[in-house]
């Protein structure tokens, strides 16, 4: 029974989108400097991975992956339109690892980057 008498809201929300939930896991990593979120999101046949890296560019970001592991290295290369507040937080960079499930295909991966947002998408196996 819900407090607020919307029960019937998650069953139409799964008729709607063909009766699969998506699942999302959020995990907050927690360093010395500051706090990243990464998402880990499970939809039908795909596996994504999501990262806040704010202030940086494409190419800025790399990703390397491994049997099971990601690591995610953001750099800031070109610093002319940076704010001088920024620019010794943007060279130091951030870096991320995470173990990768083994239900994912690990050598087959898209990356995509936008506003400060990077998505790594995995097939199933």
């Amino acid at each position: 029974m819900s407090f607020f008498g919307d029960e019937g809201f998650d069953e139409m929300v799964n008729e709607l989108f063909g009766g699969r939930p998506t699942t999302r896991r959020k995990r907050v990593i927690t360093g010395e400097q500051e706090e990243r979120v990464i998402d880990f999101i499970e939809q039908g046949k795909e596996v994504y991975f999501v990262f806040e890296i704010p202030g940086y560019s494409f190419d800025d970001v790399k990703v390397e992956i491994t049997k099971n592991e990601i690591f995610v290295k953001a750099v800031k290369e070109k610093l002319a339109e940076v704010q001088p507040y920024l620019k010794e937080k943007l060279i130091r960079g951030v870096e991320f690892k995470k173990e990768l499930p083994s239900f994912v295909k690990h050598k087959e991966f898209q990356k995509t980057f936008k506003n400060g947002v990077l998505e790594v998408k995995f097939k199933r196996k």
